[in-house]
């Protein structure tokens, strides 16, 4: 579904990696027909890959993992030893002498969490396989974490990622591939729902709003791990001011872990006013929830420095429609 996206958007198949560890044959037969950067995830895809017949000219990565640690958030870390991802670094050697189609290799480190070491200490590491296996191209992937609060570590820069990847030995000889993630663009995003109303629940100020873990569904289940920042504005959309007051943030649906912020200082807010959630670009509405059947909200950008819908949104109907059984 994503390369399909890819391809709707207007992007070259050759601009298209594609990676997963429980791809179809129909899948990859239809990776190969496209002629995208084919990222393999273990010796069963391979076999598949070469019933296929594979074409020489296919450019087919086999995902390695160097398992050299684990950053800030576990669960997002894709190179400790208990990941689900690829094969052993180790491994590799075999798996490129039986299968001699595999032209590249390709890591994997995480996301948010993952500092610059890690990153770069995953690529190095690669690359000396990938040298010594005298193969064409690697594929380091991750991305660059965001900083959403000024708790999180500052992140590396575009330029200072770039810097780290010149020390490899694969720098100028073949071709490097890399994937920066998130970083693009969640703070490029953000969402404003209105605050339906303000509850003194045991003596704290609520703000009740319409979007929960159904938008935000690691700040609601990972609270200690994902933060954002929030801001309350006048219905005009004008930052409230005054003394903050420790209050909670609390969403829609039908559990009361549905909380999007605990003792979080907030100017006083009533009832209509605004909340806006920055840095929403990333991991919000492409990880939308069903439950309790809500409906996508209607969503707008920028095309041309015009502000222009992007999507309607849904309408109940909509969610009837999504649920019917014609």
């Amino acid at each position: 579904e994503e390369v399909c996206c890819a391809l709707a958007a207007g992007c070259p198949p050759d601009r298209i990696v594609f990676d997963g560890p429980a791809k179809t044959t129909d899948e990859l037969q239809k990776a190969l027909h496209l002629g995208v950067w084919l990222n393999t995830d273990n010796a069963d895809e391979l076999e598949r890959l070469k019933a296929l017949g594979a074409p020489k000219q296919a450019r087919i990565g086999l995902r390695v993992n160097p398992q050299v640690g684990e950053g800030a958030i576990a669960f997002t870390s894709t190179v400790g030893k208990a990941s689900k991802f690829g094969v052993p670094l180790q491994n590799a050697v075999d798996l490129v002498r039986r299968f001699p189609f595999i032209s590249g290799l390709h890591v994997h480190t995480g996301s948010q969490g993952v500092g610059i070491e890690l990153l770069q200490a995953a690529a190095l590491a690669t690359d000396v396989a990938v040298e010594e296996l005298g193969l064409e191209w690697i594929d380091v992937g991750g991305g660059i974490p965001v900083e959403y609060t000024e708790k999180d570590k500052v992140p590396p820069t575009f330029s200072e990622w770039g810097t780290a990847l010149s020390s490899m030995r694969s720098w100028g000889k073949r071709t490097i591939l890399t994937e920066v993630g998130r970083s693009i663009h969640a703070g490029t995003g953000w969402a404003i729902s209105r605050i339906e109303t303000v509850k003194d629940v045991d003596g704290t100020p609520t703000l009740v709003v319409h979007l929960g873990a159904d938008f935000l569904l690691r700040r609601i289940y990972r609270a200690a791990e994902w933060d954002h920042e929030f801001v309350v504005l006048d219905p005009d959309g004008n930052p409230r001011t005054g003394t903050p007051v420790s209050s909670q943030i609390a969403g829609p649906l039908c559990f009361s872990g549905d909380l999007l912020a605990r003792n979080r200082p907030l100017p006083t807010a009533q009832p209509g006013d605004l909340l806006l959630i920055r840095d929403t670009g990333a991991y919000t509405l492409s990880m939308w929830s069903r439950h309790c059947s809500r409906g996508l909200p209607p969503t707008w950008g920028y095309r041309a420095r015009n502000l222009t819908q992007l999507h309607r949104g849904e309408q109940p109907q909509d969610v009837v429609d999504f649920w019917s059984m014609k």
